[in-house]
C-alpha cells in the first residue's frame, strides 16, 4: 500500500512522506505485522511544482507574444510543438514530424532555412539561430515566420555533441508588409527628394539628423553619409554655428516649427544664404516622432532684398534731400529777388540822391549776378544727370583759370577780410577747358571764403607731380565734422540744412566740382580735422588727359571781355525781336550803348515787316518763345526769303531761357548762327555780335 502525504513533525513543520507499506506473513499466510518505508520527498515535490509553474509561466509568456514553442529530438528526427506553434503553422500541437513539416516552406525559401540549420548545428558555430521566411499553411495563406532557436549538446565526454535544438516562431507577416510599404514608403520619399532643387534632410525626435538628400551632397562636396554633427557644423560659418544651434534647441523643447536664415559654405568655398525650415511630425499623442526639413538657397533673393531695402532707403533720402533742396532754392531764389525788387521800389520816381542811386544799382546788380549764377548751378546739375555736359578743351596753362577764379571772388574776400595767398607754378600745361576749369577753382575758392571767417586765411597753392597737376586750396575756416565728410561732393548735401544756418547757397558747388574734375580725368578730394580746425580740397589733374576736344559749351560759358566805354557797334543796325517790353528796353539800351543803331519788334510778323521795309540789318537778335510764332518759325521765314532772292545771310542770335542742349541743337539747326541763354549781360550780347560781324 502506498501511503503519499503531508506530515506534521513535532516542531510543527511540516514534510512531504512517499511510503511504501507492506504485510508481514509467517509460512502458512497469517498475517503477522507490516513493514512501512517512508522517504522524505519534500524536495522532488516542490521541483515538480515549480517546473510546472515555471512550464504555465512560459506558456502564457509565448501566448502574450504570439509567439509558438517548438524542441526537435535530433536523434530521432522527431519534435514537439505547442499550441502557439499550431497556430501559426496551421497544423496540430504535440509531437511533428520534422522532415514531413518542410513540406510547409514556401519553395524559395527551403534551401535558405536548411542552410541556416545547417550553419547552426555546427559545433564550431556559436551564433543562435535567427531567420525569417515564408510558410503555406495547409488552408493556403502565405505567412512570414521569424524563428530563433538554439542547440542543446549532451553532458558526455569528448567533443561537444548536439541533442536537441530548441526556439520559437513569430509570425511577422503584418509587420513585414508594414516594413515593405514603409521601405516603399522612404523609396518613394528619397526619389521625390532628390528631385527637389532644396537641401531635404530628416532627424530623430531627439534632432539627430540621420538623412540628407542628393542635394546637400552636390552642395557641400561631402561624401556620401556623412549626415553627424561632426560633419554639417563645419558647413555653418563659425560666427553663426551658435545661434543655429540654439534655436534648433528652442525648437526640440517645444516641438515647434524650426525657421532660420543662415549662410552654408558650399563645396567651392563660398558661402550662400539659407532659409532653414524644419516641421515636427507628432503621433496621436502629440509626442515627436520625426522631424522633417529643407534648406532653400535664398542667396539672390536675400541680395534683391538687400538691394531693393537700400534702393529704398536710397529714394526715400534722395526724395528728403530734394524737398530740402526745394526748400532751399525758394530760399536762395527769393533773398536776392527781394532785395532786387525792394530797391527798385526804392528808386522809382527818381527821387533818390546819386549815393543812394549807385548803392541800389549795386544791390541790384549784384544780386541779379548772385540769381544768375544759381541758375546757371542748377541746370549745371540738369546737364550732368542727363550726361550732356561738355569740354571745350585745348591746351592751356592751369595759372590762368586760377587767377581768373581768384580775381573774380578777390572783392569778396577783401570786403570780409579774408586774405588769399598764392603758390603757383606758371610753367604747367595741360589740356582741359579753361572756363570749366575756372569754374573748378571759383568754386572751391567761393566756399573757403564763405566759411572762414574775418580775419582768416585762404591758401592757393599749384605745383607738378610727375604726371599730375595738383592744386590745393586751404583755409583756416569752420572745417568739416567726421560725420559729414563723406559727404562733400554730394548733390544736395549742406552740413547745416536748418532754417538757422548762417550760410547760403544750394549744396550744388562741390557735386559740379566733382564732375568737372572727373570729366578732366582726375580727382578732387577734401580733408579736415574738424570743426574748427579748417579744411583743404585737393584737385589732381593728368597733365596728358584723353578729353574730348569736338563737344560743345554753352556760349554762356565763354570767356570775353568785361565791358567797354567805347562803341564797338557803333554804324551798325540791329532788329531786336522780343515780345517782353522789359527785356526789349534793357536790349535796346545796350546795343545803343554800344553804338548800334536798333529797330524792335514784338511779333514774327512785325519783324518781317520791318525786314521787307529796310534791308540794311546787320544782325538780329531774336527770343524764342513769342506769341503765334516762335522764333523758330521766324528764322525759318528769314531764311528761306534769302534762299528766295539770292540774298546774304543775315546773322542771327537766339536768345532763350530755354538752355538744354536739346535746345542749343534746335536753334543751330533751325538757322540761328548763335545761342546765347537768358539772361544775357551787355557785354556777352556785344561779344556775340562782334563775333557774328568779324
Amino acid at each position: 500500500v502506498e501511503d503519499r502525504r503531508w506530515h506534521q513533525r513535532r516542531d510543527g513543520t511540516r514534510f512531504f512522506a512517499n511510503g511504501t507499506m507492506r504485510s508481514i506473513r509467517d509460512k502458512s499466510g497469517d498475517l503477522i505485522g507490516f513493514v512501512k518505508v517512508c522517504r522524505d520527498d519534500t524536495a522532488r515535490l516542490l521541483g515538480e511544482e515549480e517546473r510546472a509553474h515555471l512550464a504555465e509561466q512560459r506558456r502564457l509568456a509565448l501566448d502574450a507574444a504570439r509567439l509558438g514553442w517548438w524542441q526537435m529530438d535530433l536523434a530521432t528526427g522527431w519534435g514537439v510543438v505547442d499550441e502557439g506553434f499550431a497556430r501559426i503553422f496551421g497544423v496540430p500541437s504535440g509531437p511533428i514530424d520534422v522532415e514531413a513539416s518542410k513540406a510547409l516552406l514556401h519553395p524559395d525559401d527551403r534551401d535558405r532555412v536548411a542552410a541556416a540549420v545547417e550553419a547552426t548545428l555546427r559545433p564550431e558555430n556559436a551564433q543562435p539561430y535567427e531567420i525569417e521566411y515564408r510558410i503555406r499553411r495547409p488552408d493556403g495563406p502565405v505567412r512570414w515566420i521569424a524563428a530563433t532557436g538554439r542547440v542543446i549538446y549532451g553532458d558526455g565526454a569528448g567533443p561537444p555533441r548536439p541533442v536537441s535544438f530548441v526556439g520559437t516562431v513569430a509570425d511577422i507577416t503584418e509587420a513585414k508588409a508594414a516594413a515593405m510599404a514603409l521601405a516603399a514608403s522612404e523609396a518613394s520619399f528619397r526619389e521625390l527628394a532628390d528631385a527637389m532643387p532644396q537641401i531635404v534632410f530628416a532627424a530623430t525626435p531627439d534632432g539627430h539628423v540621420d538623412y540628407f538628400n542628393r542635394q546637400w551632397y552636390d552642395y557641400t562636396g561631402l561624401p556620401e553619409g556623412a549626415i553627424g554633427f561632426e560633419h554639417w557644423q563645419h558647413v555653418h560659418k563659425p560666427d553663426m554655428l551658435p545661434e543655429v544651434t540654439r534655436v534648433w534647441q528652442v525648437a526640440l523643447a517645444a516641438g515647434s516649427t524650426y525657421e532660420l536664415e543662415y549662410p552654408l559654405r558650399r563645396h567651392d568655398g563660398q558661402f550662400r544664404w539659407h532659409l532653414g525650415r524644419a516641421r515636427p511630425v507628432k503621433d496621436d499623442s502629440g509626442r515627436v516622432v520625426r522631424w522633417f526639413g529643407t534648406n532653400t538657397d535664398i542667396h539672390d533673393q536675400k541680395r534683391l532684398r538687400e538691394e531693393a531695402e537700400a534702393a529704398r532707403r536710397h529714394a526715400e533720402e534722395a526724395g528728403r534731400l530734394k524737398d530740402e533742396f526745394l526748400a532751399t532754392v525758394s530760399h536762395e531764389l527769393r533773398t536776392p529777388l527781394s532785395a532786387i525788387v525792394g530797391w527798385s521800389h526804392l528808386l522809382e520816381g527818381g527821387r533818390s540822391d546819386p549815393a543812394t542811386l549807385n548803392e541800389g544799382l549795386s544791390v541790384i546788380h549784384r544780386n541779379a549776378q548772385a540769381q544768375s549764377q544759381l541758375i546757371e548751378d542748377i541746370l549745371d546739375v540738369s546737364r550732368i544727370t542727363t550726361g550732356k555736359l561738355r569740354l571745350h578743351s585745348r591746351p592751356v596753362g592751369l595759372r590762368e583759370p586760377i587767377e581768373a577764379a581768384i580775381a573774380t571772388v578777390r572783392t569778396a574776400a577783401d570786403a570780409k577780410g579774408v586774405a588769399v595767398a598764392l603758390d603757383l607754378d606758371g610753367n604747367t600745361r595741360l589740356l582741359g577747358d579753361p572756363d570749366r576749369l575756372q569754374q573748378i577753382f571759383w568754386n572751391l575758392l567761393a566756399n573757403a571764403i564763405k566759411f572762414t571767417p574775418p580775419g582768416g586765411r585762404v591758401a592757393v597753392r599749384q605745383w607738378r607731380e610727375e604726371t599730375r597737376a595738383v592744386v590745393t586750396v586751404a583755409d583756416t575756416g569752420r572745417g568739416i565734422g567726421p560725420e559729414f565728410l563723406p559727404y562733400v561732393f554730394d548733390r544736395f548735401r549742406q552740413a547745416d540744412m536748418t532754417t538757422t544756418r548762417r550760410h547760403g547757397g544750394l549744396g550744388l558747388g562741390l557735386s559740379i566740382v566733382r564732375h568737372l574734375v572727373d570729366l578732366h580725368g582726375g580727382h578732387v578730394s577734401v580733408t579736415s580735422d574738424g570743426d574748427g580746425h579748417g579744411s583743404t580740397f585737393r584737385v589732381d589733374l593728368p597733365l596728358h588727359a584723353a578729353v574730348p576736344s569736338d563737344a560743345e559749351t554753352p556760349a554762356s560759358d565763354q570767356a570775353g571781355p568785361n565791358g567797354s566805354t567805347s562803341t564797338p557797334l557803333k554804324g551798325r543796325r540791329v532788329l531786336v525781336l522780343e515780345d517782353e517790353v522789359d527785356t526789349r528796353r534793357v536790349l535796346e539800351a545796350a546795343l545803343t550803348r554800344d553804338g548800334a543803331a536798333v529797330a524792335s519788334a514784338s511779333s514774327v510778323q512785325d519783324a518781317m515787316d520791318l525786314l521787307a521795309r529796310e534791308d540794311s540789318f546787320d544782325a538780329v537778335v531774336s527770343d524764342i518763345g513769342l506769341p503765334d510764332e516762335d522764333g523758330y518759325a521766324f528764322v525759318r521765314r528769314l531764311r528761306a526769303g534769302e534762299a528766295e532772292r539770292g540774298s546774304p545771310r543775315l546773322p542771327a542770335i537766339a536768345l532763350t531761357a530755354y538752355t538744354r542742349t536739346s535746345d542749343r541743337s534746335a536753334v543751330l539747326a533751325a538757322g540761328f548762327d548763335l545761342f546765347l541763354p537768358k539772361p544775357v549781360s551787355p557785354s556777352e550780347l556785344r561779344v556775340a555780335l562782334l563775333e557774328l560781324l568779324g
